[in-house]
């Protein structure tokens, strides 16, 4: 018997889309493919890019300071410590280490935030200057004949109170270099310059303060403020001098923290206000922690001596060392930046 034959459907096939669009669709498919491909490429070149071009890192002034000095420096005053606490020294920590227009440690902190700010701007773009050359600044004639050379990278004026400019890079020595100068006198803030470097490893910082309190007074307005600190072997070392009054210890104090100890010598007093210096100096040793008073011995006669100062940027100075036109020439040509290499600004695209 043959075979039914296969009865044919009545429903005619659907009927596929062209070959053309067919072609099309494909094309449209890879292209997307592609482009979703290329979008996560090019975010990845990006995030790689932003890598690539050198940012600004530079090491935190402050914590060095913070660390190397003496708790005794750190307290709120008490009447009962303060009575128990050497008059000299009372007088150092309520000058230097207490909100004022000495404080150093507040002043370097302010420096730290403006350079953590340029760090993080840093990455917004490939910026010239971080990749340039150090262009080298020796400041001349620093009192106590400090040799402090520096090198910069980058500049730039802030806006605000003072006229603020910072000039700041990476020698080839590895260190950081920043200087911040103040040239416009104002309500509450001085002319002024602080200049600072630091190894990359943020373990120790050098700076130089110098506060001029009018553009044209002369000699008679400038105050000198070197500091040296070492957070690995916690010791600090710090001179300071005046012309003006208000400081304190302005006819010239030099002192070092280390060893739980704390050894100052100068002449404890301002210049001009109420008496002028005499040139007499005196020493006194006391505990780190408290400031109370202890026999010279204590910081003289160690294995380290306390009384040993090892750091060439903490010389002794005197009011009458810096009481002079040629050093407040220094002061006011530092403040007005003469001198400084002319490097790029910080603003300027590579």
């Amino acid at each position: 018997m043959p075979a039914a034959k296969p009865m044919s459907s009545s429903v005619a096939p659907k009927a596929g889309p062209p070959r053309s669009c067919l072609t099309a669709r494909k094309v449209a498919l890879i292209f997307c493919a592609v482009a979703v491909a290329a979008v996560a490429l090019g975010v990845g070149l990006g995030l790689g890019l932003r890598r690539a071009f050198p940012t600004l890192s530079l090491p935190k002034l402050q914590p060095p300071v913070v660390a190397a000095t003496p708790s005794g420096f750190k307290t709120v005053r008490r009447l009962a410590r303060a009575l128990q606490a050497a008059s000299s020294l009372q007088t150092v920590k309520d000058r230097l280490f207490s909100p004022g227009p000495t404080d150093f440690t507040a002043r370097i902190a302010k420096v730290d935030e403006r350079l953590a700010e340029f760090a993080t701007r840093s990455a917004e773009f490939q910026r010239k200057c971080v990749s340039a050359t150090p262009l080298a600044w020796t400041p001349a004639g620093l009192p106590g004949s400090v040799s402090f050379p520096m090198a910069f990278q980058c500049k730039e004026a802030l806006s605000g109170p003072g006229d603020l400019t910072l000039y700041f890079g990476v020698g080839a020595d590895n260190f950081a270099y920043v200087a911040e100068l103040q040239t416009a006198l104002s309500s509450g803030v001085p002319r002024m310059a602080v200049l600072a470097k630091a190894p990359l490893d943020g373990s120790a910082v050098e700076v130089i303060q110098v506060m001029d309190n009018s553009a044209t007074s002369g000699p008679t307005s400038t105050t000198w403020l070197y500091i040296s600190a070492n957070k690995t072997t916690v010791t600090m070392e710090v001179s300071v001098a005046a012309t003006a009054a208000g400081v304190g210890v302005g006819c010239g104090v030099r002192l070092r923290a280390a060893n739980s100890l704390v050894w100052a010598a100068g002449e404890f007093t301002d210049p001009f206000a109420p008496n002028a210096c005499t040139g007499t100096t005196t020493s006194v040793c006391a505990t780190g922690s408290t400031l109370v008073a202890q026999g010279t011995t204590a910081c003289t006669a160690s294995a380290a001596p306390t009384s040993t100062f090892t750091s060439s940027v903490t010389p002794a100075l005197t009011a009458a060392a810096i009481n002079s036109t040629a050093t407040w020439a220094v002061a006011d040509g530092i403040i007005r930046a003469t001198g400084f290499p002319a490097v790029e600004n910080f603003n300027t695209r590579a």
